[in-house]
């Protein structure tokens, strides 16, 4: 009897662990890829840009691949940009002189020494001639396997698309052409008539909370596709002007905003945000954000409440 009673709390705790919006799972592996969440990093390969106040509105990341997946990332926003012999980076007109396969390989490290983990480069907006082909061809070089067609993710799972992405020194990372639902969102900035985003006084967080509601509402796509949600600041001419009269930056940004550390929050709901109290996630897949490495590791332990 006593036995009994230990094996239905076993079972019953394991359930509750492995659950998100009611689903629930036996197994990590079990998991719909696009119900699985993922810290994003937005822009990843911006990270290697120094510290010249030029790169300042251009740089997202502080640190490279493998200290972005050290701070808790495990999905990448890639943006090769294919030129002369070389493979490398760009944030749109900003090329950024370190190559591909250089910066994947510390996440080759990475994945090989913790092999329970699954890897995505989510490769986008990509420049130059023959871009993706060539981008591919570089990946398997150094034995990263690539995922160009969606159908292949279609009632994929965590473990399955591990398999797929399945590294030689049992690591698991796998680049992904497409299949993702951006929600980009122009009008989340940092900077407006109301202020800025690190004043408390102001409204600028209403409407990213409102934003993160709408988008994490929809159910997921029944073709598996990814959905990711915007957790960062937007910018253009003007929020960067009003920027630089602050002294600031993209990092700087979210530093005084806390927004990674508040993002973190609103997962496990200490407090609800926003002036309805409501949950803010109801389904969490990719979660994009800036400066991963401020807080990241609170927000990885936060989404791994939902999904362990």
């Amino acid at each position: 009897m006593l036995f009994q009673l230990y094996l239905f709390i076993t079972l019953t705790f394991q359930v509750k662990s492995f659950s998100q919006n009611n689903y629930t799972w036996p197994s990590r592996d079990a998991v719909p890829i696009n119900q699985f969440p993922f810290i994003i990093t937005h822009d990843a390969g911006t990270g290697y840009l120094g510290s010249n106040p030029i790169d300042w509105w251009s740089k997202t990341q502080s640190t490279g691949l493998g200290g972005q997946a050290h701070c808790g990332a495990r999905a990448f926003d890639i943006r090769p940009l294919s030129s002369g012999s070389k493979i490398t980076f760009h944030h749109a007109d900003i090329s950024i002189d370190k190559l591909l396969t250089d910066a994947v390989q510390e996440l080759v490290t990475f994945a090989n020494e913790n092999p329970n983990e699954l890897l995505l480069l989510y490769i986008s907006h990509c420049q130059g001639d023959g871009c993706n082909e060539r981008t591919q061809q570089a990946l398997e070089q150094i034995g990263v396997p690539s995922c160009t067609d969606g159908n292949q993710l279609s009632g994929a799972t965590y473990g399955s698309v591990k398999k797929m992405g399945r590294l030689s020194g049992g690591g698991a990372l796998l680049a992904i052409y497409g299949f993702v639902a951006e929600n980009y969102n122009s009008a989340l900035t940092c900077y407006g008539d109301w202020g800025d985003c690190y004043n408390k006084e102001t409204n600028a967080f209403n409407p990213l909370w409102n934003y993160m509601r709408s988008i994490s509402a929809q159910a997921p796509a029944s073709s598996g596709a990814f959905s990711m949600i915007q957790a960062h600041w937007q910018y253009d001419a003007s929020s960067i002007a009003r920027g630089v009269l602050h002294a600031s930056s993209i990092l700087t940004d979210e530093t005084r905003s806390s927004l990674n550390s508040q993002v973190a929050d609103a997962v496990t709901c200490s407090p609800c945000p926003g002036p309805s109290g409501l949950g803010v996630f109801k389904y969490a897949n990719f979660i994009e954000v800036n400066n991963v490495c401020d807080e990241g590791g609170k927000l990885y332990n936060a989404l791994r409440t939902r999904v362990p």
